[in-house]
C-alpha cells in the first residue's frame, strides 16, 4: 500500500499560485467576461487551496526554525490539571502537550538533522505582521541560546494532544531521569503544584512529603508560593538552616516516664555514659529480651556533661 510524502523543505511554489489565482480573480471581476461570476469563484477557490497549503509550509518552517518554548501560567495548568483530576475526565495529573511519534515525524527529523542552518529558514519576512504572527506558535518565550536540547520536536507536530499521567499508575515506585539541566525539576514542580491545588478528597487535603538531599532553591520557592497561595501549611526542615527550619522534639509526646529515656539512651551508649542517669527499669519476665530505662534525675545539659566528659573536654 503506497502513502504519500511531502517535502517540507522545498521552495514554496503554492506562495506564487496563491498570487497568480487571486489577480486572477480580481481581473475577473474588473472585466467580467461572459460568465464571470462562475470563474471568478473557481479562481477564488483555488487561490484559497494554495494560499491555504503556503501557510501551512510557513508555519511548519516558523515551528522548527526558532528555538521557543511553550510558556503556561501556574493558573491555566491548574485549571487544566483539575479538568483532567476530575471524575468526569480520566483522573490523571497533567504532564504537558504533545503528539504520537510515527514514520512522517521520524523521517522529517532524520531530514532536520542533516541540513545546514541556512536551510531551515523560517517564513520570509516580507510577510505581513499579522500573518508572522499568526504562523508562530502560540504562547511561547525565546530560549536562551546555550539551552540543551532540541525544542523544534515540539514543532513536528500538527496537533498536539493532553500527556496524562494516571492516578491508578503512582502507587508503584515512578523513575525519573535526565540529564542536567532536562527539565526534570520543572517537572516536579508541575506535579507538586497539582497535588497542592488539588481538590481535598473526604474533606482532608493529600499532604505532600518531599525529601530533597540536592536542597533546590526553585522547587522549595516554587512548592512554598504555591502553599500560600492555597492557604495550606508550608513546613521546612532541614538542620542546616535552623533559623529557616522547624523543630523537632522527640520527647514532646510520650505514654509512661521510661519512654524519654529510652529514646535518650537509643542515641547514647546506655551501658557506658547514659548509665551514669539511667537505671534499668523493672520488667516483666515476657518483656525482659527488650531494655528499657527510666530517668533517676532530671535530665539537663550539665547532667550529661558531666556523664559524658570527653564532651565537657572539649
Amino acid at each position: 500500500m503506497s502513502r504519500s510524502y511531502e517535502d517540507m523543505f522545498r521552495p514554496t511554489y503554492e506562495a506564487p499560485a496563491f498570487a497568480s489565482w487571486s489577480a486572477a480573480s480580481v481581473l475577473l471581476t474588473i472585466t467580467q467576461p461572459p460568465l464571470w461570476p462562475a470563474f471568478a469563484f473557481a479562481t477564488l477557490g483555488m487561490a484559497g487551496i494554495r494560499g491555504k497549503q503556503a501557510f501551512d509550509l510557513y508555519k511548519f518552517r516558523a515551528s522548527i526554525s526558532a528555538q521557543r518554548a511553550e510558556f503556561i501560567s501556574v493558573k491555566d495548568a491548574v485549571a487544566i490539571s483539575k479538568r483532567l483530576l476530575s471524575p468526569k475526565d480520566s483522573k490523571a495529573f497533567w504532564l504537558g502537550r504533545g503528539f504520537t511519534w510515527t514514520q512522517k515525524h521520524a523521517e522529517n527529523a532524520r531530514r532536520i538533522m542533516y541540513l545546514s542552518p541556512d536551510e531551515l529558514a523560517g517564513p520570509p519576512k516580507w510577510l505581513p505582521k499579522a500573518i508572522l504572527k499568526a504562523i508562530e506558535p502560540p504562547d511561547t518565550v525565546p530560549l536562551k541560546e546555550d539551552a540543551i536540547g532540541v525544542s523544534w520536536i515540539h514543532g513536528l507536530g500538527e496537533v498536539e494532544t493532553e500527556i496524562r499521567l494516571p492516578l491508578d499508575a503512582l502507587p508503584g515506585h515512578t523513575l525519573i531521569v535526565g540529564t542536567t539541566r532536562a527539565g526534570k525539576t520543572k517537572l516536579y514542580i508541575l506535579l507538586s503544584t497539582q497535588i497542592i491545588h488539588k481538590e481535598a478528597s473526604k474533606g482532608t487535603p493529600d499532604p505532600l512529603i518531599i525529601i530533597d538531599p540536592k536542597g533546590d532553591k526553585d522547587w522549595l520557592e516554587a512548592v512554598k508560593k504555591e502553599c500560600e497561595r492555597t492557604g495550606r501549611k508550608f513546613l521546612y526542615f532541614n538542620p542546616a538552616h535552623p533559623s529557616k527550619s522547624i523543630r523537632l522534639d522527640p520527647l514532646a509526646n510520650w505514654n509512661n516516664m521510661s519512654e524519654p529515656a529510652t529514646r535518650i539512651g537509643q542515641l547514647v551508649d546506655a551501658d557506658g555514659s547514659f548509665s551514669a542517669f539511667a537505671c534499668p527499669s523493672r520488667a516483666s519476665p515476657q518483656r525482659k529480651r527488650k531494655r528499657s530505662y527510666h530517668v533517676c534525675s532530671p535530665v539537663r545539659l550539665e547532667s550529661m556533661m558531666r556523664a559524658v566528659p570527653e564532651v565537657s573536654e572539649r
